[in-house]
């Protein structure tokens, strides 16, 4: 079944695409991106987190789009993590900076309301991943790790971060208040070593796919999904998550619950968090929960995150937050409870 979705979604691209492309016009060319800097400083007694405090320089991204023409645009996402150092006479070592392409994809649009996407993209799931490291976009300095990173705090990726393939997407907009987007898709997965723009190290493909619903202004309700199997093990990974949103300024709630399984391996977590705009500055809390395996006792972790984001400029952002981080015995990357602080400025361009 799913080899005979690849063939259609193929044919569906082949035939649009030959039949409309345009010479381009330069001038219609966009181009925007961010620029962040971030401090922070493991305070308490132990050997986690960054106990020296460092300056990071966290990214620096770009984002191009490209209309052909009135109804087909490639666009495409260069990421400098960590100011990658490039010389002829180095050894790079380990946290040296990363180059990354986020995204580099074709979208057709098929009607008002839907679009057909193909390329690489990041994986349509929860309220985060296609913001990950937008960090203009959101008042925290960091996304919940417990469902986004959750390999950084003991845990196993619930999906993965980067999808290849070709992707359905769009909006309903009745009269009424009710509205509704949509995204499914058809990639190639979860590989162990290599890059999945280039090849699958299986001839499984994986399946996913997110819906948000608004039944009523300010609120939005859904769910995500993927299921596929991963690398050359190809040991079956199925996560869902549902998904909460309220904005309805000065009222900002999300609340995300995520479950994945993987080798018979059941990772939970869940996060709850609320922001309050006042004037320029937002005070903002979040507490998040992580348990790697639910059937292995004293391994969860969990981190209370609280702080304030400052709008200095409509895309100029200050922020400052405490992190107050508890691991269990058993957690493989946080065994013990420790404390950061950290502070950042993004910039959106």
């Amino acid at each position: 079944m799913k080899r005979i979705l690849i063939f259609i979604f193929l044919l569906i691209s082949i035939s649009i695409t030959s039949s409309t492309v345009s010479a381009l016009q330069l001038e219609n060319l966009k181009l925007n991106g961010f620029f962040d800097l971030q401090y922070q400083w493991a305070y308490s007694n132990n050997s986690h987190g960054d106990t020296q405090g460092s300056f990071e320089q966290h990214h620096f991204n770009i984002l191009l789009e490209m209309p052909v023409n009135n109804r087909i645009s490639v666009k495409g996402h260069i990421e400098f993590e960590h100011s990658p150092k490039i010389c002829g006479d180095c050894t790079p070592p380990a946290g040296s900076g990363d180059v990354n392409i986020e995204w580099a994809y074709f979208e057709y649009l098929v009607n008002n309301n839907s679009r057909l996407r193909g390329g690489a993209m990041l994986t349509p799931f929860g309220l985060y991943n296609e913001i990950h490291d937008a960090t203009p976009t959101y008042v925290f300095t960091r996304i919940p790790w417990g469902i986004y990173r959750p390999d950084l705090v003991g845990g196993t990726a619930m999906f993965p971060k980067f999808s290849t393939g070709l992707a359905l997407l769009g909006e309903y907009f009745p009269e009424s208040d009710f509205d509704l987007n949509y995204t499914f898709y058809i990639a190639n997965g979860e590989n162990d070593t290599k890059n999945e723009a280039e090849l699958d190290e299986n001839n499984n493909k994986a399946v996913g796919g997110r819906i948000m619903m608004s039944p009523i202004y300010g609120l939005s309700v859904g769910g995500s999904f993927y299921n596929g199997e991963k690398g050359v093990s190809k040991a079956s990974h199925s996560t869902w998550a549902g998904s909460l949103e309220y904005l309805r300024p000065p009222f900002h709630i999300q609340a995300e619950y995520a479950s994945s399984n993987l080798s018979k391996v059941n990772e939970i977590s869940w996060y709850g968090e609320v922001s309050y705009l006042l004037k320029k500055a937002t005070p903002y809390i979040r507490y998040a929960k992580l348990d790697p395996d639910n059937k292995k006792p004293n391994d969860e972790w969990s981190a209370l995150i609280y702080g304030f984001a400052y709008k200095f400029q409509p895309n100029v952002i200050l922020k400052i937050e405490n992190r107050m981080n508890t691991g269990s015995s058993n957690n493989i990357v946080i065994p013990d409870n420790f404390n950061e602080a950290a502070a950042s400025i993004a910039i959106a361009f």
